[in-house]
């Protein structure tokens, strides 16, 4: 089953980030996150970037018509599920869904 997987980012960027998450983003085919938190990622995630729109809830819940295609990525400014984007995610999707 493919996932919406949530990658938490600082502001020091991708090299402030786990092997595991860099490796991540690294596969992804889709990245959706605020333009500032894109604008953190490096060169080598070649994923088409999409910045979330306002309103953003409409946006959220058309990601699960992309996860038809594979796994989607998500980044998020510092703990995901703390008054964050992954708690948001896991209402729309659940939580068999969504990855953090």
């Amino acid at each position: 089953m493919n996932e919406i997987i949530v990658v938490g980012i600082g502001a020091d960027g991708m090299p402030g980030l786990s092997a595991e998450s860099r490796q991540e983003l690294r596969r992804a085919r889709a990245v959706y996150g605020s333009s500032r938190q894109l604008a953190l990622l490096d060169d080598t995630v070649t994923a088409n970037r999409t910045a979330w729109p306002s309103p953003l809830l409409p946006a959220v819940q058309r990601l699960g018509d992309d996860l038809v295609s594979g796994d989607i990525h998500v980044v998020a400014s510092g703990d995901p599920l703390l008054h964050g984007i992954g708690g948001t995610l896991i209402r729309v999707h659940g939580a068999d869904r969504v990855r953090v």
